[in-house]
This record gives structure tokens, C-alpha cells and sequence, in this order.
């Protein structure tokens, strides 16, 4: 258990990791820490690499220490909240997996069945965005996650396309996040106003103009 980083044949992946158990599984998460400098050629954390590498690891293992912290802390919160809904309805409450949620969400009764192209466009979707986070269930994706990959897709898709992603996931987070769990996708850009625009960044005012247009002031849609 603890950070480590990922061999990609003979070079690696380019964010340090983190391992732990829950339940008696092995699990992963990303830290959001990228791997610096030169690691050793073992590519082992028990082995040194250059001083660069060293400074990433530290702040690598910082990362991986306030998680597991947080994650203690929601834990005996999520057992408050699991009994006083449990006595509430009557009913245990349920924690998605990230790679059961494509097969979850093209499986829900719909008034008109999902055609197989469509299923297999949303299953493309959830799971890319599910080796993106590198999380186990669904309420373990924050918003940090989210803004992260919406800034990596939007590099290389066309705007249309970086909607219906954020649309597909914020659909299937809705529907299958616990009660009493925030969807981290809830602030979502309906238009591409500005490419400056922060995709999560709080709102200053409550409108913004459209530069070369003569449509006046537009209300920010976040």
C-alpha cells in the first residue's frame, strides 16, 4: 500500500498513483501529482531517483495522506448517513463502481430503447472518463476530477463533443450517486462563451459580454 508510479513497458505513466484496500480489494486512485525528473531505473519507490523526482514523490505521498485522511473521515460520515437512511427507508444504500456504470446506465427503462450505436457511444464515454479519474465508485469523483478531464477532452474534441460527454456523465451521475451525495458534474458550461472561461471558476458577475457581438450581455451559464 501507498504511492506508487505505473510502468508503460519501458517508460511510465506520467501521474504518480495510490494504492490501498477497502473491503479486502486492491484499489487506485490518481494524485494529481505528475512524475518528475528521473526515477530509478527499477522504477520502484523503494529505490531513489534524482533530486526532482524526490521533490514529486514528497509531494506525491502528501497528496496520498490527506486522501487517505478524508477518506476516513467520509467514511464514518457515509456510516451516519447510511443508517439514518436506512431507518428513514427501510432501504441499505448502494455504492456504484465506475466500471459498472456504462452497463447501469444503457440498461434503465426508457420510454423509447436506446439504439446500439447510442449504448456503445455512452459505454466509450463513461469508460474514458473512468480510466481518466482513476476512481472505484462514484462518490469518491470530485470536482477537481471533473474539471481535469473536461480540460483534456477539450484539447482535442470539437465543442459539440465536450458537451455530450459532460452531458452523458452528469445523466449518469445523477441518477446513480447516493442520496445525499453532490454531483460533482452539476456545473456544467451550457455555451463556449470564452475560451478563457474557467470551466468550475466561481462567478465573479452575474453577466459577461460576447466579444464581437452585438447581442449585448449574455447571463454566465455555469
Amino acid at each position: 500500500m501507498g504511492i506508487r508510479i505505473i510502468r508503460k513497458g519501458k517508460t511510465y505513466r506520467r501521474w504518480w498513483y495510490g494504492e490501498y484496500r477497502e473491503r479486502g480489494k486492491l484499489c487506485r486512485i490518481k494524485l494529481g501529482v505528475k512524475v518528475s525528473g528521473r526515477p530509478p531505473e527499477s522504477f520502484s519507490c523503494r529505490d531513489v531517483g534524482d533530486s526532482a523526482f524526490e521533490v514529486s514523490r514528497a509531494k506525491a505521498q502528501s497528496a496520498f495522506d490527506d486522501f487517505m485522511e478524508s477518506r476516513q473521515q467520509k467514511g464514518n460520515a457515509e456510516g451516519l448517513l447510511e443508517s439514518l437512511i436506512k431507518s428513514k427507508t427501510g432501504e441499505k444504500v448502494s455504492y456504484v463502481r465506475m466500471d459498472e456504470l456504462a452497463e447501469l446506465w444503457n440498461g434503465l427503462a426508457r420510454t423509447r430503447e436506446l439504439a446500439e450505436r447510442r449504448k456503445r457511444d455512452n459505454a466509450c464515454v463513461i469508460n474514458r472518463f473512468a480510466k481518466f479519474c482513476g476512481r472505484e465508485f462514484l462518490y469518491q469523483v470530485s470536482a477537481a476530477d471533473v474539471k481535469s478531464y473536461f480540460n483534456e477532452i477539450r484539447k482535442s474534441l470539437a465543442w459539440t463533443s465536450v458537451k455530450r460527454h459532460m452531458s452523458i456523465l452528469s445523466g449518469a451521475f445523477n441518477r446513480f450517486l447516493p442520496n445525499g451525495c453532490a454531483n460533482p458534474f452539476k456545473k456544467i458550461i451550457k455555451r463556449d462563451t470564452s475560451e478563457e472561461a474557467d470551466f468550475l471558476a466561481p462567478v465573479l458577475s452575474p453577466y459577461i459580454y460576447i466579444i464581437g457581438t452585438n447581442r449585448g450581455p449574455k447571463q454566465a451559464l455555469f
